[in-house]
């Protein structure tokens, strides 16, 4: 059953266009880049790597190869270049204190321009 608003129109309907319309054009108006959390649709792509019967990222398993110890949880993997599908050793940066020092480093190179 429809609600009826007091003008007598079916709820939601402003004038123009049959409820079901309106909701499907307020619904288009938030896709891709009307929708305010968009950013560039394209989203980071990471290599996955089953490690002692895990999934772990590729980047954090060529770290920890590297320094021959796991990893903390606290620590990052950064890409230099960031580009997230090259893992090689020398594009590779270990953060200490990831969430904090990593989120420092880019606002530190935005500002400089890098």
């Amino acid at each position: 059953m429809t609600k009826i608003c007091s003008n007598g129109k079916p709820w939601g309907h402003n004038g123009n266009y049959e409820l079901e319309e309106y909701k499907k054009k307020l619904s288009d108006a938030k896709k891709g880049k009307n929708n305010p959390f968009y950013k560039t649709g394209k989203r980071k792509k990471y290599r996955m790597k089953m490690y002692k019967g895990k999934r772990i990222y590729e980047h954090r398993l060529v770290m920890q190869t590297h320094l021959e110890r796991e990893l903390e949880s606290t620590e990052f993997v950064h890409h230099k270049d960031g580009d997230t599908l090259n893992n090689n050793l020398s594009n590779l940066e270990l953060i200490p204190n990831g969430r904090i020092n990593h989120a420092k480093f880019h606002s530190d190179n935005r500002m400089v321009g890098l």
